[in-house]
């Protein structure tokens, strides 16, 4: 997982060839006029703008993806993400099985370890297999971000 500032995206060129082009095309572009929905920036990378409802910590799922990284952004208000470091995650704890399509497993969110504000001029990046659980209520019912999937 790595959390910084917007202004510091680029110190994470060479990590990976895919989210190397993410990075440009983030200081390229502005993200906040990408329109609702799913804009594809080419065959690997794909940015998705959506509006949710907000969860209670006991609504709170952790989602893992085995083929694509995650950066969210911040659009309109904060969203609060819950990570875990070195989760322990067990089958019985799956609340939804493995989609490819859409490149998700969710499971229960039965840790509280670390939470993450993604606020303006700010972006987490969420790798393989790192458990998230994103759209923490933390006083706004709905929020609107936009999350950049890059395939690793």
């Amino acid at each position: 997982m790595i959390y910084d500032k917007l202004s510091n995206i680029h110190k994470y060129y060479g990590i990976n060839k895919n989210l190397d082009k993410a990075i440009t095309w983030l200081k390229t572009n502005n993200y906040l006029k990408v329109e609702l929905g799913v804009t594809k920036i080419d065959e690997d990378i794909f940015v998705k703008r959506i509006k949710c409802c907000t969860l209670k910590d006991e609504e709170l799922v952790n989602e893992i993806h085995y083929k694509y990284a995650d950066i969210h952004l911040y659009v309109n208000y904060e969203d609060n993400i819950t990570y875990l470091v070195n989760p322990e995650l067990k089958s019985t704890d799956i609340v939804a099985e493995y989609n490819a399509i859409e490149d998700i497993v969710l499971y229960k969110n039965n840790f509280k370890e670390g939470r993450i504000p993604v606020k303006e001029n700010t972006f987490a990046i969420f790798l393989p297999f790192e458990a998230h659980a994103p759209k923490r209520n933390h006083g706004q019912n709905e929020i609107e971000k936009i999350i950049i999937k890059v395939k690793w």
